[in-house]
Order: C-alpha cells, then sequence, then structure tokens
C-alpha cells in the first residue's frame, strides 16, 4: 500500500495553484454579493467562511465532465446559478454551492510522492474535468483520471501543477451526478379532512369515484360513503413525496412510453390552501419503474417518479373501485 503525505508541491507550482484557487474562489463564492453571506447546504457546511468578497458584481460559470456528460453553469448577478442549457431549469442551489465547496478544499490534498507518469493513474485523457471561470476570463482546470482500488477517489491533477494527487472524496460522487438528481422536486399540498373539499378518482378502466364534503361527512353523488375510504386516501396522499425527476420537458412520445397516455390512476383535489383560495390538484400515474411509478403533477410536463409503497390506496381504488 502506498503511504500518503501531505501537500508538498514544488514551490513555484505551490504558489500558482494556491493563488489560482484563492482568486478564483474568491470570485465563485462572492457571486452577485458584494458581502456574501453564509449559506448552508445540504451538508451543513457554511459556502461563505473563508472566501473572499466581490467589490462589483460578478458572473462566473462552473463546468464539469465526468467524462460521459458534461454540464456547465453560469452564475448571474442576482446570485443565483443556472443550468447553461436551460436556464429556467429548477436548480437546487445547494449542489453547486457543495461543489465549490470541495472544490475549496483541494487547497489540502494528497498527492502521490513522485508520481510522474499520467498515464499509470489514468490522467492522460483530458476527458473527465472541472472548470471554474471568472469574469475577465481566468480559469482553472482540474483533470481527473482512475479513482482509487475503493472507488472513493478520483486522481487528480491541475493545470497550473504537473503533481498528481487524489481529489476529495466528496467529488466522486459531486461529478457523477446527473442534472435531473440537482432539480427541485416540487412539494405537494397538505390535504385534511379541513382543507379538501372534493376528490375525483378515475381508473385505466371503468372504475370513477367522485366524493364531495358536506358539513363534515362524505358524500357520493346523493349517498353517504364509508367515511374512511375518502379519510385514508387523504392519510395516503398526505404522506406522498416525489422521490426524483425522470424526464424535464420530455420529447414527444416520452410521456406514451411510461404509459401516461393511457394512466392507470388519474386524481383531482379541490382544496383551500392556506388563505382560504381554492385550488386544484391533478395527479397522473403512469408505468412501473423500479419500486416507483411514473407520474405527472398538475400542468407539468415534468416526468417524475414516485414511490409505490405510497400509492397503494389510491391504485387499489383505481382499480377496483368500492
Amino acid at each position: 500500500m502506498k503511504k500518503y503525505r501531505r501537500f508538498s508541491l514544488p514551490a513555484l507550482s505551490l504558489s500558482l495553484l494556491a493563488l489560482s484557487l484563492f482568486l478564483l474562489l474568491g470570485i465563485l463564492f462572492s457571486c452577485g454579493e458584494k458581502t456574501p453571506q453564509a449559506v448552508k447546504d445540504s451538508s451543513g457546511i457554511s459556502s461563505a467562511e473563508g472566501a473572499l468578497t466581490s467589490q462589483a458584481p460578478v458572473s462566473p460559470a462552473l463546468s464539469y465532465s465526468n467524462g460521459s456528460a458534461t454540464l456547465h453553469f453560469t452564475c448571474d448577478e442576482s446570485g443565483s446559478w443556472h443550468w447553461r442549457d436551460d436556464p429556467a431549469f429548477p436548480l437546487d442551489q445547494s449542489y453547486l454551492l457543495g461543489i465549490l465547496d470541495t472544490v475549496n478544499t483541494m487547497m489540502d490534498v494528497q498527492p502521490i510522492p513522485d508520481a510522474t507518469d499520467a498515464a499509470a493513474y489514468g490522467l492522460d485523457s483530458k476527458d473527465k474535468y472541472l472548470t471554474t471561470s471568472g469574469k475577465n476570463g481566468e480559469k482553472l482546470t482540474f483533470y481527473f483520471g482512475s479513482t482509487t482500488d475503493s472507488g472513493a477517489y478520483y486522481m487528480m491533477r491541475s493545470d497550473v501543477a504537473d503533481q498528481i494527487y487524489t481529489a476529495p472524496a466528496a467529488l466522486t460522487e459531486q461529478l457523477n451526478r446527473a442534472i435531473f438528481d440537482m432539480m427541485v422536486l416540487p412539494e405537494l399540498p397538505p390535504f385534511t379532512a379541513e382543507n379538501v373539499r372534493t376528490i375525483t378518482l378515475e381508473g385505466s378502466g371503468k372504475v370513477s369515484l367522485s366524493f364531495a364534503q358536506q358539513e363534515g361527512t362524505w358524500h357520493s353523488g346523493d349517498a353517504t360513503v364509508d367515511q374512511q375510504i375518502p379519510l385514508q386516501l387523504l392519510e395516503e396522499m398526505s404522506a406522498m413525496t416525489v422521490q426524483s425527476a425522470i424526464d424535464y420537458r420530455p420529447s414527444p412520445g416520452v410521456t406514451g412510453l411510461c404509459a401516461l397516455d393511457t394512466p392507470a390512476a388519474v386524481l383531482t383535489i379541490t382544496y383551500a390552501n392556506t388563505v382560504g383560495v381554492e385550488n386544484t390538484f391533478t395527479l397522473q400515474i403512469g408505468g412501473v419503474r423500479g419500486e416507483g411509478r411514473y407520474a405527472l403533477i398538475n400542468e407539468d410536463t415534468t416526468i417524475y417518479l414516485i414511490p409505490s409503497s405510497q400509492l397503494t390506496k389510491l391504485l387499489t381504488l383505481a382499480e377496483q373501485g368500492i
């Protein structure tokens, strides 16, 4: 087993790498703010701690490739990061801040002593990289090669220092994240017996159910129904979460492949929001994917995945009725 020592680049290389990181991270972390505020990402790390401030709004950028996909991000003058291919994409800001936090730790990494053969560490190719850019054209690029035997670390070098060293462990997972995994997922409204007015459920067959609440009692048409049926359905809905995004702005025909053009269930709920305004919520459930089901929510064309375990009551009613 090779033993690693602390970071010990030659003086010139260390100075260049440190200066480049210092300047670029100062620009990136102060994106859009003259005095950056501490922003907590999902790990609880403060992304502004130790970062430089900027005296003027800047528009830095970050891009990376993991060898199979390349993603580009830009930061506007308000301090928000955007996916360059589609600036309207609902990007979870914490993911970009997390990558920048990781880049910040590259000032103190573990080098491989006397390593000179880039090919031996998969660094003869430039297919995998991460580049940070400033508004005046400043750039710093890190190239990534093979992973260690455990798969937890990338071998890495920068464009300002020839020495080979290991990238922080967090970077392996961060660079293998798909763009849909960085999407802000919708949260379903809170449904209760107090705020829901009507429930309609259509199955793929002949099942069609409709419930309306009148003076605290649920009815179907003129008939009173088993009160537990709509209440259990609302209980299931109140605990439901969106697991992931499968396709954002899908191409024509994709909804058919997901069985969303002939859904297994279409649920419509009218309810009063927190200020008493009546709203309508619609959920379409499609085909099976692993342990989940494809879904469409309201007018959003994004295809989501909802765990099948959270759809038991809904799908049973849609298939069997009452």
